[in-house]
């Protein structure tokens, strides 16, 4: 699923009116340009007809031949004469007397192209737009018309508005960098924010800082501490429930025992197997209380950690559970291929270890043996276990982290060993991970803590 971005959104919105602001700039620039070319030009084409009139007021000879006016260029310098051919190209005047023009421009429209009516007018010749201006004399029935092609006023508006756009939309992509940088420099406390409440652990339910928290996550800040205080309350309670649940099992579990095994001193033979029965039932009662409080109190009140060195803690749990194995005739290994120290807590690592033990010599044969090894895995200290035990098939490896799960076996167990042992994991911020020996028999725990 593509998730949506903050700031593409933002940067979105804000580019977006940029570039309508361009497109309007443009839009107006263009209609503005054009209006005042118009009225220059305009002004300039009244101006030309006037000053034309002037200067041939006394010099028309009525009934003269026809006159057609052109330009010497060789009185004209070289940049005089570009700049000539680059704008005298459609201009033109026409002087009409009698109905017949008596002196025109060179390559002035002919006079099959009748006068126009005084003032201003758009005629189109050879398709060409013209605009004309006629300046009517009517004491000496004299008409001048002076007109330029509409395509050099045109050229003119798109020039003005090209010079008007073109740096904005050469500058736009600056623009929009540094509108994607700048968003995102303010987005920096989102992204803080963010990581501040990832970095947490699952049982972190201490409130979030706000500290420097920005107006808009603030609401959002709030919330979540409140959610959070409502969860800690709720997981206290449950704990406390579990805690006062145990404890209050233990003591009569504890009666029952002692009971039994007085009963079982004083009985006959009918009533000893049932007896003993009984015994192994309230044994196994009390090993799921005991484990059942491991798991209350596995809580981030037990967080305060120290340097441990991995191996003294391992051999601590070998030799706790050393009695079982000889009992079953099992043979455990500790080996040390490199020296390892975590930060942790006994209370925590202790758990940890004994239950992946306790797992490997009760699902293990007798004459069989358990190997714990103290090694490194990508750098990180690692603590495996293994046994040629019975196994667990690879499509149970991530079921039987979940509690009260046995699957198909027949060993007499609450289901919580494994379970347990994840929990005071995660709680070391370490990694559990299962696997089946290069033998192809047993199973091979493997519990990779951060580096210390």
């Amino acid at each position: 699923m593509k998730k949506n971005s903050l700031r593409r959104k933002v940067f979105n919105s804000l580019l977006l009116p940029i570039g309508l602001a361009i497109a309007a700039i443009g839009c107006i620039g263009f209609y503005s340009a054009r209006e005042e070319v118009g009225e220059v030009y305009d002004a300039q084409l009244i101006t030309a007809a006037n000053v034309l009139w002037a200067l041939m007021e006394h010099d028309i000879i009525p009934n003269h031949k026809p006159l057609n006016i052109g330009i010497d260029e060789k009185y004209l310098s070289e940049e005089e004469r570009a700049a000539f051919d680059e704008n005298a190209d459609g201009r033109m005047f026409r002087v009409w007397q009698g109905g017949k023009i008596i002196i025109s421009s060179e390559d002035s429209i002919p006079e099959s192209v009748k006068a126009l009516p005084p003032g201003f007018s758009n005629i189109k010749y050879d398709g060409d737009p013209w605009r004309i201006y006629s300046l009517h004399i009517p004491e000496r029935k004299i008409t001048l018309e002076i007109g330029e092609e509409l395509g050099v006023r045109n050229d003119l508006v798109n020039h003005i508005t090209f010079g008007l756009v073109i740096p904005l939309l050469v500058v736009f992509p600056a623009i929009a960098f540094l509108i994607w940088r700048g968003v995102g420099r303010g987005l920096k406390d989102v992204g803080r924010f963010s990581e501040q409440v990832q970095k947490r652990s699952s049982q972190d339910l201490s409130p979030l800082r706000l500290y420097n928290v920005p107006a808009e996550l603030a609401a959002l800040a709030e919330s979540l501490n409140s959610l959070l205080h409502r969860l800690e309350e709720s997981f206290l309670r449950e704990k406390r429930f579990t805690e006062n649940a145990a404890h209050e099992l233990k003591t009569p579990l504890a009666a029952l025992k002692i009971q039994a095994q007085l009963a079982l001193a004083a009985s006959t033979s009918e009533t000893r197997e049932h007896l003993e029965e009984l015994i192994g039932g309230v044994e196994r009662a009390a090993r799921l209380v005991e484990e059942l409080l491991i798991l209350a109190k596995n809580t981030q009140e037990s967080r305060i950690f120290s340097e441990l060195d991995l191996y003294a803690e391992a051999g601590k749990a070998v030799t706790r559970f050393a009695d079982l194995a000889v009992e079953k005739g099992i043979e455990i290994a500790l080996k040390k291929e490199t020296k390892a120290t975590i930060a942790g807590s006994p209370e925590i690592l202790s758990p940890l270890i004994g239950n992946i033990l306790d797992n490997a010599i009760k699902y293990t044969p007798s004459g069989s043996h358990v190997e714990v090894v103290v090694t490194e895995e990508s750098g990180r200290p690692a603590l495996k276990i293994t046994d040629n035990g019975l196994g667990i098939p690879p499509a149970e490896y991530e079921k039987v982290f979940e509690r009260f799960y046995r699957g198909e076996s027949k060993v007499t167990g609450s289901g919580l060993g494994l379970a347990i042992a994840k929990s005071m994991a995660d709680n070391l911020g370490a990694e559990i991970t299962l696997a089946e020996p290069e033998s192809g028999r047993g199973l091979t725990v493997t519990v990779v803590f951060p580096k210390n």
